[in-house]
């Protein structure tokens, strides 16, 4: 009871000093030598035992690592403070001393995640799977154990021990090492490397921050500024890079900005004004000799300087505005009694009738002296009296008519006619439009094959293919060598007929219109029906023969004959021992024999010419 006691203390001692440490306590096995396949106890795992003592079966050997507090003894039964591990069924009797683990030995890991204290306790058990679940509740599957207690630093050094009993041989080592990014002696000190706005550092073997170069402060989020731009009016965010405050600017920040409203002026701290020489107002904006700068007063008027507003203008009769802009009325200014008004800062005479100008000053000329012509009307316009006349005719009484065809409006040498109002093109071959400025391809959409080119017949305005030299037709569309594009296969070779035709001669083995077909077996009867091309065959006593239909040849008529007048130049060979086919067919009639010699000597005949 005290033993559980102080296992559960020691718990809560490791949970206390919980803080974010990682790490893994390691156990690599070597090799394990279990020769006779039997547990601790000296029993079989499997099998039985025979005349040597070796048991017939192996066992299945699986491993458990127990890691806990530091105590000593270590009890019998204990409790893994710290964490365990259960490997899956590995193998036999022996590992270790063959090619396993020789390139990646077994390494069962314990992770914990804790202040890890130092000293420690582990119990690496070798185990028996009898009942196929990696069960360690019978202790006669036991095969091996092995404790230790002591102290350990995390490191990559493996410490290495064995085992030795009357029954196997064990090898196995440890280490504890820390995580990625934790560091110390107890895996306590967390240090990542980064490069960002919350740090700028390395990790040293220790786990202490290294800062980049231009960076100093704990994190490492200091940027490093020289003296010149902490002293003036700057800082930095990136190392050396100084950056000014408000109101400031210059490579180190000594140079102040004025008053973004302060047009001619300048400053000796951040946002004032102080104007330059012949300036003034709050902004710098007046200009103390604007009068004499830019004379602003229109139409006679006398500027006087304004401290305000840079100046005002006294205006002359007949003008106000700021600038003596604008125009106003006064007596006098329309003639012969015109009545004045002003509008927008411009002055407008009413004429009295008879009488026009911008100041009355025009005696007009009155309708009925004009002679509107071609349908004209009169019409008073701008307090003057015209004649308005309709479209296509100009001049003072609309006399004249308007040609349109003075511009040109035809192109492509259309010839232009004109009419009131408006103008007509007539347009030559191959254009249209009202200005005959569309052109019209007849080749459009008239597709010429093979490579042949659309052009327009010098005859009239009709599309002609031009073919290439080996087409010809309407569009181009026959080859002249009926080959063209003809491919025999296996061999073959495409010869030009007669009537714009094509043969394929084929290679032995092979027939078809294009030699596509692989030949069957020959045949040797006539009741294969070898002969083709409505051939007749005929059955002797040495093979058969095929008598040919008009224009086809070949021992089976497979091909077509040069010139259709010889129909039985197809006869290629008849029997030459007529004796011999008699004798060989007692059965053929007389009648039949004679037949044969007469076909005999008509092949051997038409052979000779």
């Amino acid at each position: 009871m005290s033993e559980l006691f102080a296992s559960a203390f020691l718990l809560l001692i490791v949970l206390a000093n919980q803080v974010s440490t990682t790490g893994v306590f390691e156990v690599k096995i070597q090799s394990l030598l279990n020769n006779r396949g039997q547990t601790s106890t000296g029993r079989c795992c499997s099998g039985s035992r025979d005349s040597s003592g070796t048991c017939s079966e192996q066992c299945r050997t699986f491993f458990y690592v127990c890691l806990l507090h530091f105590q000593t003894p270590i009890p019998k039964y204990h409790s893994c403070t710290f964490g365990s591990a259960l490997t899956p069924v590995l193998g036999g009797n022996t590992f270790g001393f063959g090619r396993e683990f020789q390139d990646a030995p077994l390494v069962v890991s314990v992770p914990f995640m804790f202040l890890w204290p130092e000293s420690f306790g582990v119990v690496v058990e070798v185990w028996h799977d009898s009942d196929g679940n990696r069960s360690k509740t019978d202790p006669t599957n036991l095969i091996a154990r092995v404790s230790r207690v002591g102290k350990l630093l995390p490191s990559l050094t493996w410490q290495n021990h064995s085992r030795i009993s009357q029954t196997v041989e064990l090898r196995y080592s440890y280490r504890v090492i820390c995580d990625q990014f934790y560091y110390g002696a107890g895996c306590d000190i967390l240090c990542r490397e980064r490069d960002d706005r919350f740090g700028h550092y390395l990790c040293g073997g220790n786990g202490t921050r290294l800062c980049l170069s231009g960076w100093e402060g704990e994190f490492c989020d200091k940027a490093k500024c020289t003296d010149m731009c902490t002293k003036s009016h700057g800082f930095c965010d990136r190392p050396y890079e100084c950056r000014c405050r408000l109101g400031w600017r210059g490579m180190n920040c000594q140079e102040c900005i004025p008053f973004p409203s302060c047009l001619h002026g300048y400053c000796r701290d951040a946002w004032q004004c102080i104007c330059h020489e012949g300036w003034s107002g709050s902004f710098c904006s007046v200009d103390n000799k604007y009068c004499d700068h830019y004379k602003p007063c229109q139409h006679g008027g006398i500027c006087h300087y304004d401290s305000v507003s840079n100046y005002t203008c006294t205006c002359p009769s007949g003008f106000t505005g700021p600038s003596c802009e604008s125009e106003t009325c006064f007596r006098g200014f329309c003639l012969n009694n015109g009545e004045c008004s002003d509008s927008g800062g411009q002055r407008h005479c009413r004429c009295r009738r008879g009488f026009g100008g911008r100041r009355c000053e025009h005696v007009e000329t009155m309708c009925g002296d004009l002679d509107c012509r071609n349908n004209a009307s009169c019409r008073r316009v701008d307090a003057e009296w015209m004649c308005l006349c309709p479209p296509g005719f100009t001049g003072l009484e609309c006399e004249s008519e308007i040609d349109e065809c003075e511009s040109s409006p035809c192109f492509n040498g259309g010839t232009c006619r004109d009419r009131i109002n408006g103008y007509h093109c007539e347009c030559h071959n191959g254009y249209l439009g009202r200005n005959c400025d569309i052109a019209l391809d007849p080749c459009l959409g008239f597709e010429c094959f093979n490579g042949g080119l659309c052009k327009i017949s010098s005859g009239g305005y009709t599309p002609v293919c031009h073919c290439q030299k080996d087409f010809i037709g309407y569009r181009c569309e026959t080859p002249l060598n009926p080959c063209l594009g003809i491919t025999c296969f296996h061999g073959g070779v495409c010869k030009k007929l007669e009537k714009n035709s094509f043969l394929c001669e084929c290679a032995p083995g092979f027939t078809g219109n294009i030699c596509q077909i692989k030949r069957k077996q020959i045949a040797s009867t006539c009741a294969d029906l070898p002969c083709q091309n409505g051939g007749d065959c005929k059955q002797y006593a040495d093979g058969f023969r095929c008598i040919c239909a008009p224009g086809y040849d070949g021992k089976t008529c497979e091909r077509q004959s040069m010139s259709s007048d010889e129909p039985w130049n197809s006869i290629q060979s008849v029997p030459h021992n007529v004796k011999a086919l008699e004798k060989s067919s007692s059965s053929v009639p007389v009648y039949r024999t004679t037949l044969l010699l007469c076909l005999g000597v008509l092949a051997i005949l038409f052979s000779s010419r």
